[in-house]
């Protein structure tokens, strides 16, 4: 293949595309072969948004701020939204109402990895708070953040939920593919 008046590295780009629909196409054909039908747009979405899950967590910050900060952690729509405790209020269960709140930031789980971790027993998070179990999520550039909890089960709970929606975007229908390269940006 000759690439005339092209970088190398948009070459290579083109090339890596290519490559990725032709994988595409003959996984297709696998599927159509098994007798799956692909899911359609609406099918897939209503999954995604049946993944839910929320608790109390605490969060590392950014280099300007690296403590762990107590936060509200809400998985929906295949993003990860944070609020702050003191601005959530309190339903008539004693649960945290996320409705009437702005949000303090998202990050959105498309083309993410994430992973489980313990904090070393003489951490300072850990001597100061307890939390010791947690996980962390990392995505295509590079960027990370990390999550501490109480328990381990919540942190598998975590961990489990997040997997569920990453490996349907791994195979998302190709009209929500398209838009999520394009919005995959987090908030940091």
């Amino acid at each position: 293949m000759m690439c005339l008046g092209r970088t190398k590295a948009k070459a290579a780009a083109v090339i890596a595309k290519q490559r990725h629909q032709a994988s595409r196409e003959k996984k297709q054909k696998k599927r159509e072969k098994r007798g799956i039908e692909p899911l359609s747009e609406s099918e897939w979405l209503s999954l995604v948004q049946d993944i839910h899950y929320a608790s109390k967590v605490y969060k590392k910050g950014t280099k300007m701020n690296p403590g762990y900060k107590e936060r509200y952690l809400v998985l929906k729509e295949g993003k990860l939204w944070w609020y702050k405790i003191s601005d959530l209020a309190l339903d008539e269960f004693d649960k945290y109402d996320v409705t009437q709140s702005e949000p303090l930031g998202s990050w959105s789980l498309y083309g993410n990895e994430v992973k489980k971790m313990d904090a070393h027993e003489d951490s300072y998070h850990n001597q100061e708070t307890g939390h010791n179990k947690g996980f962390m999520i990392t995505n295509a550039d590079g960027v990370s953040r990390s999550i501490m909890l109480h328990q381990e089960s919540t942190r598998d709970k975590w961990v489990k939920k997040i997997r569920k929606v990453i490996k349907l975007y791994k195979h998302p229908p190709r009209a929500v593919e398209e838009e999520q390269v394009m919005c995959a940006q987090p908030d940091y």
